[in-house]
């Protein structure tokens, strides 16, 4: 059984026996138009965990289709668009590049699965998130090519030029979609809906292909093609920016950058992402900055006044931005009022979003006339629900196949393992899981390097706990059983298709590497009992540890950087007693640093290595170097011995929000002062203390 796409009339307004305007009308036509996005999706169709081989409620896009059959129910007119990271992210992803590779055909799937549901949810747009080229240009064009949605990117370059507006972009920079939208008396009107994309400058992986792409500013590329935009007729636009909300101030190339977006001129809403962060939470006082609270808004869900909004990751959320439109007199439109926020699949308890599968129905009304003396409301929940009746039996069926393959493959044993091994506690310095990563890249390095002239210098690496709770919930943790160790065990070890990357370091630019790295804590002085360790928006992915390496970190001092990366002043520094084999490291002194491809590049707001300083290796992922590591050692035993640990603050503490079930866990860590400090909140997260 192939599944059948059905291509709907895209762009056009169909002309068709409906109200129009009458002839002296009085007052300005209004109407409203709905947004709704999702963001760094990464494959996840079906609510799965790979890595821990589960069935899960919190994400996956078959739940978030429920979501949006109720907002398009809800809205006269609406768009769904994506804002990047939709391609690459799971053990299915995997399996499907696999193929592709291979040139080995999937069954029953004629394009690709990810494309597929896509296209029966109808989006209207994508942007291109920075993992979207993680397996080169080539693939990508391969499976964006199936697509019936236009996907845009303004600042992914094949070539650079003196203008923005000149630049060779790897697919269009924005585009301008004509839609007859419907006002508040029944009247309908043309909108012309600018949508434009950007992705995190300098994150996208290098693959060898003769196309590399590059990266221009995200502010920079808006300030040129935003007016342009205008100028072209675009009565609304609307920014799919890959990007996190980052710091007010712009800094060219800044990773995230929304704050600095929201300012450029003519933008009416943003779409955010790539941080995996929900933006707004009114569970936040408004305005986390007290002298400026218009600046950020958590509860109007605004960036200096424009709506914007980040819908978490894997279709945990999808964004909902309303925006209400009046015409002038000379035809344009402008937003008068809007609304901007979150719609959780965790908090969904509709028997449509459990069971929807990911061939969601078609958006509202395009096109099909309306019969007479029905209600809008009632028309417009038939018509999806029909379509969802239509479509919800054959693509949940053929996914669960390549669902099926996938855990097959994910189960097949690569090594065995002699203790328990888990991350609950990566934060407070416990983390043998994210070691047993490490060692395995020093391994590969060695190999590399044997017999040349590098072979003499110390090798270390670098890598970060990727699993560590946050938005993932309480479960979202490492933690592998002892006996067989799977490749699902592998992936769960490592979760992204990074690849290893190799750079000469100097003692100096390590210090800095972990400065960077250990200000994503929060500053605890003497006397503050139950700190939380870090802000909840803060990733635990960012905190890179150094396997080679001992050192302490002193939460008293400031941070040297801002919890993404920016610069924040020349403090005294945070790392104390930084040694390689117990002795002090000295600035000159020369490193092997392994670590992985977006990091090197500054990924993660983590300094940037210079091409020269990159020491060339063999494109491999590092789950592959993992694997192999494992299959030579056969048996591996955990390691507990900690890499570094917390100086002493006088009568402090600091609490880290983990598993309940790292409780039973305790007793491996005796070196360490923790304690529980509350047992659930409202997440199901533990809170532990830990005595500094």
């Amino acid at each position: 059984m192939m599944l059948k796409t059905r291509k709907p009339d895209r762009g056009k307004v169909t002309k068709l026996d409906r109200k129009r305007i009458p002839d002296g009308s009085s007052g300005p036509a209004q109407l409203s138009l709905r947004i709704l996005a999702t963001t760094d999706l990464h494959m996840h169709i079906l609510p799965y965990d790979y890595l821990s081989d589960r069935k899960v409620e919190r994400w996956g896009l078959s739940r978030t289709a429920g979501l949006i059959h109720q907002a398009r129910i809800e809205a006269k007119n609406s768009i769904l668009l994506d804002n990047g990271d939709f391609l690459y992210g799971t053990a299915m992803a995997d399996l499907v590049t696999a193929a592709g590779h291979t040139d080995t055909a999937l069954p029953d799937f004629d394009i690709h699965p990810m494309i597929a549901a896509m296209t029966h949810l109808r989006y209207d747009a994508a942007t291109l998130g920075n993992h979207d080229f993680d397996h080169g240009v080539s693939s990508l064009f391969d499976v964006i090519s199936q697509a019936d949605f236009p996907v845009v990117s303004a600042n992914a370059v094949d070539r650079l030029a003196f203008d923005p507006r000149q630049d060779a972009t790897f697919v269009p920079p924005y585009v301008i979609l004509n839609r007859e939208v419907e006002d508040a008396d029944g009247h309908f009107h043309e909108l012309r809906i600018g949508v434009i994309g950007f992705l995190p400058p300098g994150s996208i992986k290098t693959t060898g292909e003769p196309h590399q792409p590059v990266t221009r500013d995200i502010v920079q590329a808006a300030r040129a093609h935003v007016p342009e935009m205008r100028r072209k007729g675009a009565h609304i636009v609307i920014a799919l920016a890959h990007s996190g909300i980052g710091d007010e101030e712009h800094v060219d190339n800044m990773e995230n950058a929304l704050l600095p977006l929201s300012r450029i001129e003519g933008i009416d809403a943003i779409i955010g992402g790539h941080t995996h962060q929900v933006f707004p939470d009114p569970q936040k006082s408004s305005g986390s900055d007290a002298s400026c609270p218009s600046l950020r808004d958590e509860v109007a869900g605004t960036l200096n006044g424009v709506p914007t909004a980040l819908p978490g990751f894997w279709g945990s959320h999808l964004a909902v931005i309303d925006l209400d439109i009046a015409q002038g007199p000379a035809g344009d439109w402008r937003v008068m009022r809007h609304s901007s926020g979150l719609r959780s699949v965790d908090a969904s308890s509709h028997e449509e979003a459990n069971q929807i599968s990911p061939n969601e129905g078609a958006p509202i009304s395009r096109g099909s006339k309306r019969p007479h003396g029905e209600s809008q409301a009632s028309d417009r929940a038939a018509s999806v629900r029909k379509d969802m009746r239509e479509t919800s039996g054959g693509f949940v069926d053929l996914v669960r196949r390549l669902h099926e393959s996938t855990v097959a493959h994910l189960r097949t044993p690569v090594g065995f393992l002699t203790n328990d091994i888990d991350n609950y506690f990566a934060l407070f310095g416990a983390d043998c899981a994210t070691k047993l990563v490490q060692k395995a890249m020093v391994a590969k390095v060695r190999d590399l390097v044997a017999g040349t002239e590098l072979d003499a210098l110390p090798i270390l690496a670098s890598s970060a706990p990727f699993k560590s709770g946050g938005l993932g919930g309480p479960n979202y943790f490492t933690a592998i059983r002892a006996g067989e160790l799977t490749r699902r065990a592998i992936s769960d070890l490592y979760l992204f298709p990074n690849e290893l990357a190799l750079v000469k370091v100097t003692g100096a630019e390590l210090r800095n590497w972990l400065e960077r790295a250990v200000s994503v804590f929060n500053q605890v002085l003497p006397g503050e009992r139950g700190v939380l360790l870090k802000e909840d928006a803060t990733p635990g992915y960012l905190y890179e540890t150094v396997y080679g390496l001992s050192y302490r970190v002193d939460l008293s001092q400031p941070a040297r950087f801002t919890a993404l990366g920016a610069p924040a002043g020349l403090g005294a520094g945070r790392v104390l007693d930084l040694c390689y084999n117990g002795q002090p490291l000295e600035d000159g002194q020369v490193f092997l640093l392994a670590t992985n491809d977006f990091r090197v590049s500054g990924g993660g707001g983590y300094p940037a290595f210079s091409p020269t300083a990159q020491v060339p290796v063999p494109m491999m992922p590092i789950r592959e170097v993992l694997e192999e590591y494992v299959r030579q050692a056969t048996v591996l035993a955990r390691d507990l011995q900690p890499i570094w640990s917390f100086a002493p603050v006088e009568g402090a503490s600091v609490l880290l929000k983990s598993s309940p079930k790292a409780r039973e866990t305790l007793e491996r860590y005796p070196a360490l002062d923790i304690s529980v400090w509350s047992e659930l909140d409202r997440r199901g997260f533990a809170h532990y203390e830990l005595h500094l």
